[in-house]
């Protein structure tokens, strides 16, 4: 990616922006029971107010919309109407290719995803 801009003096700078794959967070979900929108997606938020934040994304499966909010926990509860220990309780790991790749033994990989879900 570049970034483009001009200095005070009028000349348009070019600085080069490189990305690498960072640790990342798991997104978690609130289904619901009835049709529509299909899926709640939600992740923490990097802000911190004194308070939980999460970027949340809604599906809908009909126009295969989707629409995107930054809410605080408690307008997470009043918006899907959920407690506040549905939306903090859960937590997932991802268990992909090379965690299996790099623990071939039952055992090792048992280990493992505990030692992931546990930090």
């Amino acid at each position: 990616m570049l970034l483009t801009g001009k200095d005070s003096e009028g000349n348009i700078l070019t600085i080069p922006l490189d990305f690498e794959r960072g640790a990342g967070k798991i997104a978690q979900a609130l289904v619901p029971t009835v049709d529509e929108p299909i899926c709640v997606y939600y992740f923490p938020g990097g802000w911190q107010y004194g308070y939980p934040t999460f970027h949340v994304i809604i599906e809908y499966g009909d126009m295969e919309q989707s629409d995107y909010k930054f809410l605080s926990l408690e307008e997470m509860c009043k918006l899907f109407g959920v407690s506040e220990e549905t939306i903090m309780s859960k937590r997932s790991i991802l268990v992909d290719q090379t965690i299996i790749k790099d623990n071939p033994n039952d055992g090792d990989l048992g280990r493992t995803v505990r030692d992931k879900f546990n930090k």
